[in-house]
Order: structure tokens, then C-alpha cells, then sequence
């Protein structure tokens, strides 16, 4: 076995030797003082060109490798399929032993080239894959699992003695396995990578189906790579770090990467990363997702396993751990057991543990730093701490995290959110823990949310939501804890049935467990740090509680929105305003006996001017209402609102229909003429008359009056209210579309000094009623006076008048309106008309006696003709003066008591039957 072991470690350690010596002699020799760049191109026939161009590149990597022999020169390498080439000669006649070897000088390997750039940045690695592959004899399979490995190479690429300033980018490596004999550990391991004693770069590069005891697709051991944009997919490891295995004194940095679909076996930590640091090794992991790996039995960090001895100061930073799994063990997202470890920013979603705890994340390490995290519907079959678990710390911190919807199903699971069994208490701060359940567990009180397991180190618990915690604020207890102002009111997230939010990406802006405008979590937490919440959006005043701060103000705005806007709500029995933070769309009351409930989502849709479906013009501002629930029956009173700029572009577009409000101060009345149209159904695109499928009960659209239509001067904005039952389209208008009568002149004029002449015109009439006479003594309070029949239906023109024989004898101006009533009871309005008067004249007609049925008039011209009226305008007796200009007037019996006038000329006197 020692015979063995030296043959292989020798080109590794003795070799090295040899190689450093020959790398001196050969700068020595060369006299080259700058950075040389040589060509790689499969498609070359051979490698007899000198690698200095495309046109005399290379066909092998390695031929293209061994060339640069200064620090920094660089291997430019098109797109294709490489295979290693090079088998040192004093390993044993194997090609599985050969590989690509970086070992001479801190070069950069760069691949994704199409063969013509003149500049390394020009390249594009995604579009130009360039692998990296083990596959000797080219017999591989599509997929691991018909990969033909004992023909494979057992390593793809080896560095040795390398910095951080050797740099691997821009490749897909694959195929390697490392299946070679145990007493080989260092090259045994690493299939994808063997980096010893070795710190170089890598980045933009893909490990892929690698398979090893340790390290499927990366092994580092006394290691501190850079490795950025790469993707670890499909690797194994029977022991850990399926995709990246660090060992001893490595200290690799990880950004951007995607560790997914990678395994590890019986014992394996870590199925994404695994290790056992050193005192001085750490991991560095940022903005990095790690979802769908698979660790297994008596397994711990689905994700990522950070483990060894004394001070490992890893930190973990916007990272997402997403729908990673431990079959027999902990931690399904991540475990930590380094001490001085720091997590931040990071999202723990749908990670399981089949057998034992911490569906999202363990802490065992000493004085772990977790904040601005979100633990949501992590999952464990038996143990305990659905989202996180806490063991043999000490002075673990937690804050600014939000814990919703994770579960412990064990018949004994403590803590759905939370378990906690710290050396020391430790601290949790600004956390929200609400919707955490142990659904199987009926034995132990207060668990679901947070649960401490000792009472010798309490933990200490302030400005958090516990949804259990017993007692009533501000006196909350939880077991084993000490509360300090806690609450146990739901939160007021933004959608928590829909938490990642549509965009299926998490640390988005529309994440649903964003907090609501208006929630109660707003403010309510302590101190200054951190800066920012897990969007990075700055944290206002007093911070809010959990991992996302409310953007914009605290308090809904009064502006509108300028543009198309949707927010979601959840609709409780109260009134609740739907804001963006920044603008107001609508108020929604849902209180008494309005029974709308649950996620509303509310669109407003703003367009440049107002837009026509058959012939009706509507409102440029239009609103859209889905309810999750119920939207068929739901009931509400709406409050739509509108500019003012909104009535000035429906008044320009209106053709001929009633005007809207042309001030705020409208003293046309002109709010009275504003209606409504309900589209049922769903729309693609929102717009009036694009709504279909309605299969509830009643029309497919509904023609609706609203209670008021009022001016709110302190927000500068119109408001709308009305009751609703079903929810979709709104849309603001005057009148119906078509409108069913033409009205084409409207005309009130004094006649005399006591009576107005009304006057108006219809150029068509489709089901009309009646039109109805009201007037107004200051331009806004309306009442009727008076009721002329209307044609019916007609296409021809027709002329109306009435009289109005009744003017108030204080009036200086009167106000006066139609109001056009069809048959089905919806009705419009017509222009206000304004009649100035000049106040009531003396008459010099005298009536005698006065009420009376039969009476005489005197006062009139001789010989003139004098008419009495009635009410409405009706004549209904007629006579002629004498030559001293008085006349007998006896009206008909069957004439109802009331007020009649009498009229000759220009004068008119009024006459009481009782």
C-alpha cells in the first residue's frame, strides 16, 4: 500500500520539486517581461501551430497550458469539447490518470470564446459552452447514471501550488470520477477540481456529474479559490460536499453561484457544500441559491454543512436555500457549527428533513449571527424547529428574521418557528414568528411559534410577534424566556398564501411576505441596525419588525396613482385602504354586513385619455377587483377615486352627454351625473368591455347610481362610494352607452316676473319614461317641480316645454335641470341652465276673492285673454277681460285643490283652491 500511495503522490509532492525548478529556469530563459495570450480550438487538425492566434491556436488545452509558463499569461479557449491529454510519467500506465494541469505559473484559463475576439471581455461564455470533460474514449452517456466511469479520467482539472491569481473561467466541467483507490486521498477526491495547497480563482464555470468520496465537483483542501458564476449540478459524493467539499485550512470565496440537484450518501454533510475546516479555514457564500440537494442518512445542511473545529467566521449573505432535503438527520437548508459564523440576507424555503430537525437551518456554533433571514414552509417529519434549531451555543443572536409557515410533525415536534436549546439564552429581536405550526403535537401549550428548552439560560425575546405566547400584551410569557414588548396581532403581510410572490423568485419586490402598508409590524421594532432589509431597502425610523421594511412611508399616501397600479390586500370585516405606500387606488369597506374576506387584488388602470367602448365614453381612471374568494358574491362598499384632471378629460371626450364636475367646487351639481358600469367576468387586459365569462347570477353588466360623489379638498381627489355585490370591472362614465335619449336643446327662460319658461329638444328617444323638472334655488340641492311624459321611442325629433308658474318670490337666479328617466328606471341628468331675475314685480292683476273656486280678475287690458294654469304648466280655463279689464273665472269642479295662476300678458297672479 505504501509502494502504491508514492507512485501516485509523487508527480504531486516530490514532482513538485522538480516543477518549481523547472518554471525558475524557464522565466530565467524566456526574458519575457508582459502577460502572453495563447489559442485553444478543438477544430485545429493537430497542435504543431504556436498557439499565438486564433488562425495557429492549439487543439488541446494542456498543449496551450504548457506554453504559459509566466504568471499571467493567459489560455483563451473556444467553444467545444476538451479532453485531458497529459498523464505524468511517473504515474502508472492508466489514462484514467490523465488530466488538465495547471501546476507551472498563476495563469488565466479562459473559456466561452467563438473563435474571432480580439479582448477576453468580449467572450461570451453562456453562449459559447466550452467543456471540460473527462470522458476519455467519448462514450458517456446523456446523464450520470449511463456514464461508462471506468473508462472516465479521474479528474478533470488539477491545480497545484496555485494563488488566488490563477483564474478557471468561463468552462462546464464534467465527467470526472473520482473512484481511484483510498490510499490515494489527494487525488481520490475532487473530481471536477483538485486544488492543493493551490488558491486559485475560478469563476463563470459549471461542475457537472462529478462523483467522489469528498467534493464531487470541487475539492479544496488548504484552498481559498474565488468562485463566482458557476453552476454545481448533478454531482455525488459518498461522503461530503456533493458539489463542493472544502478541507483543513480552505477558505474559499462563493458568489453567485447554483448548487443544484447534487447528493451525498450515508454520513454525507452538505449535498451543496460540505466541510470540515480547520482553526483557519472559513466559507464565504454569497448571493448563491442551493436547491434540490439531496444529503443522506445520519446527514446534516441539505444546502450547505459548515463544520470543524474553532473559530470559522464563515459568512453567508443573500444566499436562497430552496427545497433541499436531509433524509435521516438535520438541517435541510444549512448547518453551522463553526463558531463567530455570520447569516444574513438569506432565505430558507421548503427545505425537509425526513428524520431528526431544522427543516430551514441549524446553529450549533458559538456566537452565530442570523438577521434579515426568511425561514417560510420549511419542513421536518419528527424532530423539532420547523425553521430553525439551536443546539449547544452560546450567545446565539437572532433578529429582523420572519419565521411563517413552517411545520414540525412530530406527535412531540417543539417549536414550528423556533427551537431553541442554547448553552446560553441567547437574544431574538425585531422577529416576526406567526403561522408556524406543530399540527401533530395536542400536549404541550404555547410550542408552535417559539420554544425554549431550559429554564437555566432563558432566552431573551424583544419587539417580536408571537402568535402563541401566552397572556396579553404587553405581559406575554413564553416557557423558558423572558418577553419584552411582544404581541401576538397578525403581522399584515402583503400575500402570505403566496409567500416567494408571481414571479416564482425570492428577495424580489413582490414577495408576499412583504409587510402590507398599514400592517401592525410597521415601526415596532428597536434599534438602528441593520441599514437595510433583505431587499435592500433602507430601513425608516423606528425599524419594522422581520425581514422586509415597508418601502415608502409608514402611512398611505394621499397621491394617486399616475399610472397602471396593482396592489394586494387581505380584506378583513373593517374599512381598509389599498395603497402602494407611495399612492391611495380605492378605500374597500368590508364591515356590518359586507362579506367580501381574504387576498384582493386591485388593479387601477390609468390611460392617456378617456377610452370609448360602443359609443360610451368612460373615465380615463378605471378600476379592477378579484377577489380570491367569492368574487361572483361577495359584498362591499367601494370608494373609487378620481382626479380632477380625470372629469376635465372625460368632459372633452363626452360628445354631447351629461357634463362631470368641471371645478371642485361644482356649482353646475354636475357630481350628479355620474354613473357607473360593472363589467362581470375576467379580462386580459382590463379595458371596458373586454369581460367575459360571467356565470354568476344576474346581468353580465350592471348600470349603477352611487350614494355620493363628494369632493375629499384635504386629499384633492374625488371620491365615489357605492354598494357592490360581485366584483370585477368599474368603470365612471355620465349616462348609459348608448344614451337612450338625444337630447339636443335644453333652454329656461324668465317670463314675467313670476314664471320660468323650460324648453327642450330630443333628436331620437330609446325606451323613455318621463323627464322630471328640479330646480334649485343655490345651484347644488335639487328638487322636482314638475313631470312631462316622454315619447317612448322615437327617431324623430320632438319638442317639450313646461312652465314653471311657481317661482320663489326671494329668488334672484334660479337653477334648473332634466332629469331623463327610461323605463327601466335608470336615469341621466341634463345640463344645469341658470335663469337671472330681477326680483318679483307688482302685478296690477287683483283676484277676488282669494282662495276661492270661483273668483273675478281685474287689472287686465280690455279685451285681453286670460288664462288660468295649472301646476305643471297646463291650461285649464280660458276667458276675455271686459272693457274695464276684469273677468269671472269659475274653475272646472273635477280640478284638485291647489295652487293655479292666472295669467294675461305679461302679468300673472296666483289663485289658492282649498
Amino acid at each position: 500500500m505504501t509502494q502504491l500511495y508514492s507512485l501516485v503522490a509523487r508527480p504531486v509532492f516530490a514532482g513538485r520539486v522538480l516543477v518549481l525548478f523547472g518554471l525558475l529556469l524557464a522565466l530565467l530563459l524566456s526574458g519575457r517581461a508582459h502577460a502572453t495570450v495563447y489559442y485553444v480550438n478543438v477544430a485545429r487538425p493537430d497542435n504543431t501551430g504556436d498557439g499565438r492566434s486564433w488562425d495557429t491556436a492549439k487543439k488541446d488545452v494542456q498543449a496551450a497550458i504548457n506554453l504559459a509558463t509566466v504568471a499571467g499569461d493567459e489560455v483563451w479557449v473556444k467553444a467545444g469539447t476538451y479532453r485531458p491529454t497529459q498523464v505524468p510519467t511517473t504515474y502508472p500506465a492508466s489514462v484514467r490518470y490523465q488530466a488538465i494541469y495547471l501546476f507551472t505559473a498563476d495563469i488565466k484559463l479562459y473559456g466561452g470564446f467563438a473563435g474571432s475576439e480580439t479582448a477576453a471581455a468580449q467572450r461570451n461564455p453562456a453562449a459559447n459552452l466550452t467543456t471540460l470533460s473527462a470522458d476519455i474514449d467519448n462514450n458517456d452517456g446523456p446523464t450520470p447514471t449511463t456514464t461508462t466511469t471506468a473508462s472516465n479520467a479521474y479528474h478533470v482539472l488539477v491545480t497545484n501550488g496555485r494563488g488566488s491569481a490563477c483564474v478557471v473561467d468561463g468552462f462546464t466541467l464534467t465527467g470526472g470520477r473520482a473512484d481511484g483507490p483510498s490510499f490515494a486521498p489527494k487525488m481520490n477526491v475532487g473530481a471536477g477540481m483538485s486544488n492543493l495547497f493551490s488558491s486559485p480563482t475560478v469563476s463563470n464555470c459549471v461542475f457537472s456529474a462529478n462523483t467522489a468520496s469528498s467534493g464531487g465537483g470541487m475539492y479544496n483542501e488548504n484552498s481559498s479559490p474565488t468562485v463566482s458564476q458557476c453552476t454545481f449540478s448533478g454531482n455525488t459524493a459518498s461522503l461530503g460536499g456533493g458539489g463542493m467539499y472544502l478541507f483543513a485550512n480552505s477558505s474559499p470565496t462563493v458568489s453567485s453561484c447554483t448548487f443544484t440537484g447534487n447528493t451525498t450518501g450515508i454520513r454525507g454533510n452538505g449535498a451543496g457544500i460540505g466541510s470540515n475546516l480547520g482553526n483557519l479555514g472559513s466559507l464565504k457564500a454569497s448571493n448563491c441559491v442551493f436547491s434540490g440537494n439531496t444529503s443522506g442518512g445520519a446527514s446534516s445542511g441539505g444546502g450547505v454543512s459548515i463544520s470543524g473545529t474553532g473559530n470559522s467566521n464563515s459568512t453567508v449573505s443573500g444566499c436562497v436555500f430552496s427545497g433541499n432535503t436531509v433524509t435521516s438527520g438535520n438541517s435541510g437548508g444549512m448547518s453551522i457549527s463553526g463558531s463567530n459564523s455570520t447569516v444574513s440576507n438569506c432565505v430558507f424555503s421548503s427545505n425537509t428533513v425526513t428524520s431528526g430537525n431544522s427543516g430551514g437551518m441549524s446553529i450549533s456554533g458559538d456566537n452565530a449571527k442570523v438577521n434579515n433571514c426568511v425561514f417560510s414552509s420549511n419542513t421536518i417529519t419528527g424532530g423539532n424547529g420547523g425553521g430553525m434549531s439551536i443546539s449547544n451555543s452560546f450567545n446565539p443572536t437572532v433578529s429582523g428574521c420572519t419565521f411563517s409557515g413552517n411545520t414540525a410533525m412530530g406527535t412531540s415536534s417543539l417549536g414550528g418557528g423556533l427551537y431553541s436549546a442554547a448553552a446560553t439564552g441567547g437574544t431574538l429581536t425585531n422577529c416576526i414568528l406567526y403561522q408556524n405550526t406543530t399540527p401533530n403535537n395536542n400536549n404541550d401549550l404555547n410550542r408552535e411559534e417559539l420554544y425554549k428548552v431550559d429554564a437555566t439560560n432563558v432566552l431573551t425575546v424583544s419587539h417580536c410577534i408571537v402568535r402563541d405566547a401566552a397572556g396579553t400584551a404587553p405581559n406575554l410569557t413564553v416557557l423558558n424566556a423572558t418577553l419584552s414588548n411582544c404581541y401576538t396581532e397578525a403581522p399584515g403581510y402583503v400575500d402570505a398564501a403566496n409567500p416567494i410572490g408571481s414571479d416564482g423568485l425570492w428577495a424580489t419586490a413582490d414577495d408576499g411576505l412583504r409587510l402590507a402598508c398599514g400592517s401592525f409590524a410597521v415601526d415596532l421594532g428597536t434599534g438602528t441596525t441593520p441599514a437595510t432589509d433583505l431587499l435592500g431597502n433602507p430601513r425608516l425610523r423606528a425599524l419594522d419588525l422581520g425581514a422586509y421594511e415597508v418601502a415608502g412611508s409608514s402611512a398611505p399616501s394621499n397621491n394617486l396613482p399616475a399610472a397602471t397600479t396593482t396592489v394586494l390586500g387581505v380584506q378583513t370585516a373593517v374599512s381598509l385602504p389599498y395603497s402602494d405606500c407611495v399612492n391611495q387606488l380605492l378605500q374597500l369597506n368590508a364591515a356590518g354586513a359586507y362579506t367580501l374576506r381574504g387576498r384582493t387584488v386591485v388593479t387601477v388602470f390609468v390611460q392617456a385619455t378617456a377610452p370609448t367602448y360602443n359609443r360610451q365614453p368612460y373615465v380615463r381612471r378605471y378600476y379592477d377587483l378579484a377577489p380570491a374568494a367569492n368574487a361572483a358574491t361577495a359584498t362591499a362598499e367601494l370608494t373609487l377615486y378620481f382626479t380632477q384632471a380625470d372629469f376635465a378629460d372625460y368632459n372633452a371626450a363626452r360628445a354631447g352627454r351629461p357634463a362631470l364636475p368641471t371645478s371642485a367646487a361644482d356649482p353646475e351639481g354636475y357630481a350628479a351625473n355620474l354613473r357607473l358600469t360593472q363589467f362581470h367576468g375576467t379580462s386580459a387586459t382590463g379595458a371596458p368591455g373586454s369581460y367575459t365569462g360571467w356565470a354568476g347570477a344576474g346581468p353580465a353588466k350592471v348600470f349603477i347610481t352611487p350614494t355620493a360623489v363628494t369632493y375629499n379638498a384635504a386629499a384633492t381627489r374625488w371620491e365615489v362610494r357605492f354598494p357592490v355585490t360581485g366584483f370585477s370591472g368599474f368603470f365612471a362614465h355620465t349616462g348609459s352607452a348608448p344614451l337612450p335619449v338625444a337630447l339636443t336643446a335644453f333652454t329656461a327662460t324668465a317670463e314675467g316676473p313670476a314664471a320660468v319658461r323650460l324648453a327642450w329638444a330630443t333628436a331620437t328617444e330609446q325606451n323613455s319614461a318621463r323627464f322630471e323638472v328640479e330646480r334649485s334655488l343655490d345651484g347644488r340641492t335639487f328638487a322636482g317641480i314638475g313631470t312631462v311624459a316622454a315619447a317612448g321611442t322615437s327617431s324623430s325629433a320632438r319638442a317639450y316645454e313646461w312652465l314653471d308658474a311657481r317661482r320663489p318670490a326671494s329668488a334672484s337666479a334660479l337653477y334648473y335641470r332634466l332629469r331623463q328617466v327610461d323605463v327601466d328606471g335608470t336615469f341621466s341628468y341634463s345640463p344645469v341652465r341658470t335663469v337671472a331675475l330681477s326680483g318679483p314685480a307688482a302685478s296690477r292683476l287683483v283676484l277676488a276673492p282669494n282662495p276661492a273656486r270661483a273668483t273675478t280678475v281685474t287689472g287686465a287690458a280690455a279685451g285681453a285673454p286670460v288664462t288660468v294654469f295649472d301646476a305643471v304648466g297646463r291650461a285649464v280655463l280660458a276667458a276675455t277681460a271686459n272693457a274695464a279689464g276684469a273677468a269671472a273665472l269659475v274653475l272646472p269642479a273635477h280640478l284638485p285643490a291647489g295652487v293655479y295662476v292666472v295669467r294675461t300678458g305679461t302679468q300673472a297672479v296666483r289663485l289658492v283652491v282649498e
